[in-house]
């Protein structure tokens, strides 16, 4: 019962909702920071509701470059994506209720990746924006609380590798519409 009311109450405010990758800036030759600026950009043109439950969404940016409009920048120096300051910058100053991370699921990221949510006491979600080089490493490979993937493919060989497919969640990039012809 406790627990329940807890919940309600966490959720009756608004969240902060830290998008975590390599940090937003240029040059915009990564998928992964590519699909957060664009989700950023999106969710910059949502239409507003009120400020008393709308959630907040911030992104990792580096000192000196302009944030995505919409997004609270959590202005680091630039550095790997899980460098020791980056980490120690996330753990202790995220403040963020849920850590999305984007990347490419390999050992020592996951194990950073687990250890800041924790220190942050954050859940965490984990989309993963390239596929593993083996998928048959990949359930050990799993940290957030659900795995979102951008393809079927994906998402059949995380399930094959013993990923529980009720903590996989597909959700497909959203396509332009085709330009009309000149």
């Amino acid at each position: 019962m406790e627990k329940a009311r807890r919940r309600r109450r966490l959720l009756s405010r608004p969240q902060r909702i830290l998008l975590v990758s390599k940090p937003l800036g240029p040059p915009w030759n990564d998928g992964s920071k590519t699909l957060v600026r664009e989700l950023a950009r999106g969710l910059a043109r949502r239409p507003q509701e009120s400020d008393d439950n709308r959630a907040r969404y911030g992104a990792v940016v580096p000192i000196g470059v302009p944030s995505p409009r919409g997004i609270e920048p959590l202005r680091v120096l630039p550095g790997p994506l899980f460098g020791p300051r980056l980490a120690l910058r996330l753990a202790v100053g995220a403040r963020a209720r849920l850590l999305h991370f984007f990347f490419a699921p390999h050992r020592r990221a996951v194990q950073v990746a687990r250890a800041v949510s924790a220190a942050a006491r954050a859940v965490p979600i984990q989309t993963i924006c390239s596929q593993p080089r083996d998928f048959s490493e990949a359930a050990g490979l799993r940290f957030g609380r659900s795995v979102v993937v951008l393809s079927r493919w994906t998402e059949r060989h995380l399930g094959a590798a013993g990923v529980p497919r009720d903590r996989i969640v597909r959700i497909p990039p959203p396509l332009e519409p085709p330009l009309p012809p000149p």
